[in-house]
């Protein structure tokens, strides 16, 4: 919808909406990757924070929860 809609208004609904979704799915992933690490699934911790970080480069706490992960593995 984003890419083909030629209203303006439409464009930024649809803008936020992804944005929105997009955040919600960092959270999840960031979640996912607590479980694991919880768990002792450490690589799969890792895998969803380099996602995460592919994502959201700028998220510092993630680097930090990877290394940890990776350090563990």
């Amino acid at each position: 919808m984003y890419e083909s809609t030629l209203q303006v208004g439409d464009e930024q609904k649809a803008a936020q909406e992804l944005g929105g979704l997009v955040h919600d799915e960092l959270t999840v992933r960031s979640q996912i990757a607590n479980l694991h690490f919880d768990h002792g699934r450490f690589d799969l911790a890792a895998g969803e924070l380099d996602r995460i970080l592919t994502m959201d480069p700028s998220r510092s706490s993630d680097y930090y929860n990877r290394a940890r992960a990776l350090f563990e593995a």
